[in-house]
């Protein structure tokens, strides 16, 4: 698999592209900039199959539209919790309106532990609430997507609308307590490690405490 980091949109947002062996493409997250995603994807010659969204908020599916409507036969992914988010008047838009093509239900609603194949590559759905209520992590081989559960040396907000501090650390002593290493490929931020963020993020170390 190619993965390419493609950071967008005022807050800074990760997104990702992968490309498997056959060039199927995934996205996760597409926050802003629809148009300098798809220019990766054409680039890669990638044919888009999939956009997983780690959660609802504006900056993490902004610009799912557009990539929806280049590439009509996308599945798009998102928590069963986190869905009504993409709703007309969602808490998704609330700060940043979108166009009225933005608003469109999702092909498919996630649940904890389900599995999503894409050629030689699997997803494992991990429920991570606390940053919103359906906020979701990824492990795919090697990788966590965790969006806005984990960051390096930090976590995400739990102050906006749905979110819960307590929600927050069981979901953190989920990951931690996940069997091995992986490449921690965060929401916003840099790239970091499981076994560094078990080591030295104060919140995780906090959440396994159980403090």
């Amino acid at each position: 698999m190619k993965l390419f980091t493609i950071p967008a949109g005022p807050l800074g947002t990760n997104c990702y592209l992968g490309v498997t062996g056959s060039g199927s493409g995934f996205v996760v997250d597409p926050g802003a900039e629809g148009d300098k995603i798809l220019r990766k994807i054409e680039q890669e010659a990638a044919k888009l199959k999939y956009i997983l969204l780690t959660h609802g908020h504006f900056d993490h599916i902004g610009a799912a539209w557009q990539l929806k409507q280049a590439f009509p036969e996308v599945k798009v992914l998102i928590s069963a919790k986190d869905a009504k988010m993409l709703e007309p008047g969602g808490s998704a838009y609330a700060l940043a309106p979108l166009p009225a093509e933005a608003y469109f239900p999702p092909d498919q609603k996630l649940f904890h532990d389900d599995i999503i194949t894409l050629d030689e590559l699997t997803f494992q759905v991990l429920a991570t609430p606390g940053h919103t209520p359906g906020s979701l992590c990824f492990l795919c081989e090697n990788l966590l997507f965790s969006g806005d559960t984990l960051f390096s040396g930090s976590i995400g907000r739990c102050d906006f609308p749905g979110g819960s501090d307590g929600q927050m650390m069981q979901s953190l002593r989920k990951l931690a307590a996940l069997p091995g290493d992986f490449r921690v490929l965060p929401g916003h931020g840099e790239e970091t490690a499981l076994s560094i963020e078990r080591a030295s993020n104060p919140f995780l170390r906090k959440a396994v405490a159980g403090c």
